[in-house]
């Protein structure tokens, strides 16, 4: 039996029917709650587990003051509702997470920390430090595999240019967590939104290349190249390269076979070709007006979640030649921030302050004709 508890000590589970929400629209259903840390202060990343049985994410550490101290990482158990154990060591606020079976993997942005973590004993297994070439400053948020076996972060380095200094392109970066170490980069990319496929084999980035030179000491800037770029996930090589008819992308997400992506911005939604680099069916637009913040596929491709920054909802899409949206409001404030799993059962989150599963059940047309 489970266990109903007040919101002030507990995550908590909410239910809904995804084919009802993308007909009508839907509210969340009743909830079901997990235990969570007396000294909760607030999530930084949230992530699932294989068969989406472990639910972890990072929170930030505060004092008194209010000033972020550090990172700690948290594990439930799904099926007993329980936390399982509070990782700690990060000495900043933890951006990604991910997490396989025995190992977790957790990763702070700001000081370059990649830590792994063996999730039944809760001891840390290594420590990978991940600011190669000197101290730098990240530029977009970094993406974790799944599986936790590859990190995807863009790095940039301020230099001398001109007599000034300017922010320039920074370099695309995948770790290998397995090993240890540096897998590839690629440098001179101004990625600005980052992905990585369901399987872990590809990657995806959405950058506005510029062009510049110096002409008697002054800088000429030509206008950028907007284009997504899909790379091998093993050694960097190009896929596919994708020029969107929408700016700029700030989500994107993998269709499964190969089959293409969806990519997004503010206010559009379109699937794009990988073997064509071109636009399938129509081009979406809608009212909302903020970036994308998380963003997920289907495993059978035909639905998309997504959500976007600042936003109490979800969006739903069926993704079909002419994509169709429907929302589900999560809360009365904004829910941030958002994980999907791979089947797009079940959305964690944090709501009201509070770490939240949504569960999200893709019923079979077939079957629901049954009933």
């Amino acid at each position: 039996m489970l266990q109903y508890l007040p919101t002030a000590a507990c995550a908590s589970f909410l239910l809904v029917s995804l084919p009802t929400a993308l007909a009508q629209g839907s509210a969340p259903g009743p909830q079901v709650v997990l235990e969570r840390p007396e000294t909760f202060s607030g999530m930084t990343s949230i992530t699932f587990g294989p068969k989406q049985k472990l639910v972890a994410g990072g929170a930030a550490v505060f004092t008194l003051g209010g000033h972020k101290t550090g990172g700690d990482v948290l594990l439930w158990d799904l099926s007993k509702h329980k936390l399982l154990h509070t990782f700690k060591g990060h000495d900043t606020p933890v951006d990604a997470v991910a997490v396989n079976g025995k190992r977790l993997v957790s990763f702070s942005a700001q000081d370059a920390d990649i830590r792994v973590w063996d999730t039944r004993t809760g001891k840390q297994l290594r420590r990978i430090d991940a600011s190669v070439g000197g101290k730098r400053w990240e530029s977009t948020r970094p993406a974790l595999a799944h599986d936790g076996s590859l990190l995807l972060r863009v790095t940039k380095t301020v230099i001398q240019l001109a007599g000034r200094n300017d922010p320039i392109a920074g370099t695309l970066e995948a770790w290998d967590i397995d090993k240890g170490k540096l897998r590839w980069s690629r440098e001179k990319t101004y990625a600005s939104t980052l992905a990585i496929s369901p399987n872990g084999k590809r990657v995806a980035y959405y950058a506005q290349e510029l062009k510049w030179k110096v002409v008697d000491g002054e800088i000429h800037w030509s206008r950028p190249d907007r284009v997504v770029r899909v790379l091998e996930a093993s050694d960097g090589s190009e896929v596919a390269v994708i020029h969107p008819d929408m700016e700029p992308v700030s989500g994107i997400a993998f269709l499964p076979k190969n089959r293409g992506l969806v990519l997004a911005n503010a206010s559009s939604l379109a699937r794009y070709s990988m073997s064509s680099g071109k636009r399938i069916g129509k081009l979406v637009k809608h009212e909302a007006k903020m970036p994308v913040r998380a963003m997920q596929c289907s495993s059978d491709g035909k639905h998309v979640a997504l959500y976007r920054q600042f936003a109490n909802e979800v969006e739903l899409w069926e993704v079909k030649r002419t994509p169709k949206r429907s929302t589900i409001a999560i809360s009365d404030s904004a829910i941030a921030p958002v994980a999907f799993t791979p089947d797009l059962s079940k959305l964690a989150c944090e709501r009201s302050r509070e770490p939240t599963v949504v569960q999200l059940v893709v019923e079979d047309k077939k079957k629901r004709r049954r009933r």
